[in-house]
């Protein structure tokens, strides 16, 4: 009996109970599945953390930290768990097509929507939608249309508890999910050679998210007509990726730009500064025995749209301002399920820029311990974390410290 049938099934016993759940005597029996039917593939991540932490973090608790906001004066540490990173990746394959092109959709959810309405919707958080988009594959070509990962966006640290926003973040790494085209070839080197892949990425342009500021602050995430201002600009966001594929080695690089206007639509000018968003991106892991060594590195400008910014949006009349960070990992099997790891990662606004733009939070430091146990795709985590963020303040630049403590468990399928 295929996945879907079994679904069916199980809803069916659910609804009508478990005696007229079952076939009866006479009853038509459904038909079997045809070369036609689609094949469903249910991948995820369940499970949760229990974390202590001495400092107020951002822009979420647990395993949403980026960076301090805050230090209590007296009495710091608090005890929470967290099970947003929980995710599930439903994928439907459909038979092959038009001579051998492979129809498929992809939809994935984890749970960092927010807390849920109520008293209690802590414990009621709602899901939030990562991935939605429609495949075609024909040999070595990839077309996807819907909204994916940045194709910067192409390798993250090992972590137990900080999947849905990995420890680089703000530290290191840049990139984030947008609807747009996805198209991608690759060519085999031949041997030990591996594969090289191309990658295009045409996308929304993309400024502040317009809910994310009050309709009255004016041309700050959306202009006069509701319109964002990545969007007003009229031109997309357009990434390319290179990437090397090969035994023991994968490495990357890669592109992006687009434009901001605004001014907005319906204005051509303005005291609005329009901007140029872009980023030039490399990163590479190595898998040498037992070590695995990974990082990677980003220079660019006016990238708070992929992350970077420390997550800030200068204001309308503020020009560019230019950063870069980069992150480093090394992982040690230490045994047959048991490893270690250490990370480090920074990212680091240009001092004048961020002035100028009258930015809070100037530069982010991050450095992290793990030990992992590992049962097929049962894992045990604890990570240690450390972060020290420069935060500008009335009397000068200031760095906060904060600690993190957490143990977690997760099951991958």
């Amino acid at each position: 009996m295929g996945i879907r049938r079994r679904l069916v099934a199980i809803a069916v016993g659910v609804m009508v109970g478990p005696g007229l759940g079952r076939a009866q005597p006479g009853a038509t029996p459904a038909p079997a599945p045809t070369a036609s039917t689609p094949t469903i593939e249910l991948h995820g991540i369940i499970g949760g953390s229990l974390y202590g932490q001495d400092a107020a973090l951002g822009p979420f608790a647990g395993g949403g930290a980026w960076f301090v906001t805050g230090v209590p004066a007296r009495d710091p540490w608090s005890l929470g768990g967290d099970v947003r990173q929980t995710r599930l990746n439903l994928a439907a394959v459909g038979p092959p097509v038009a001579g051998g092109v492979t129809p498929r959709g992809v939809l994935e959810l984890d749970l960092f929507g927010g807390p849920g309405p109520g008293g209690y919707g802590d414990v009621s958080v709602v899901p939030r939608l990562r991935l939605a988009y429609a495949e075609l594959r024909a040999g070595r070509s990839t077309l996807q249309v819907g909204q994916n990962t940045s194709l910067v966006l192409a390798l993250v640290p090992v972590t137990v508890g900080h999947a849905a926003y990995p420890l680089s973040i703000a530290a290191g790494t840049i990139g984030w999910r947008y609807p747009g085209v996805f198209a991608l070839h690759a060519v085999p080197l031949g041997g030990r050679r591996g594969t090289l892949e191309l990658g295009v990425m045409i996308a929304r342009p993309a400024w502040q998210n317009p809910a994310a500021a009050p309709a009255s602050d004016a041309l700050v995430s959306q202009d006069a007509m509701g319109i964002g201002l990545g969007e007003a600009s009229g031109l997309p966001q357009v990434e390319v990726r290179l990437k090397l594929t090969r035994p023991g080695l994968d490495a990357f690089v890669a592109g992006h730009v687009h434009r901001v206007d605004r001014t907005g639509t319906g204005a051509t000018t303005g005291p609005q500064i329009d901007l140029t968003v872009r980023a030039a991106v490399a990163g590479a892991k190595l898998v040498a025995g037992r070590v695995t060594v990974a990082g990677a590195g980003y220079v660019g400008q006016n990238l708070a749209p992929l992350l970077g910014g420390l997550l800030q949006f200068q204001g309308p009349t503020r020009g560019d301002v230019r950063e870069w960070g980069g992150w480093a990992q090394a992982v040690v099997a230490v045994g047959p399920r048991t490893s270690l790891g250490a990370l480090a990662g920074t990212a680091r606004l240009r001092s004048s820029d961020a002035a100028a733009a009258e930015l809070a939070r100037r530069h982010n430091t991050v450095v992290s311990a793990l030990a992992r146990y590992q049962l097929g795709g049962y894992a045990v985590g604890l990570e240690v974390t450390r972060w020290r963020t420069a935060r500008a303040t009335d009397a000068g630049v200031v760095t906060l410290t904060g600690d993190q403590l957490m143990a977690s468990a997760m099951y991958t399928f």
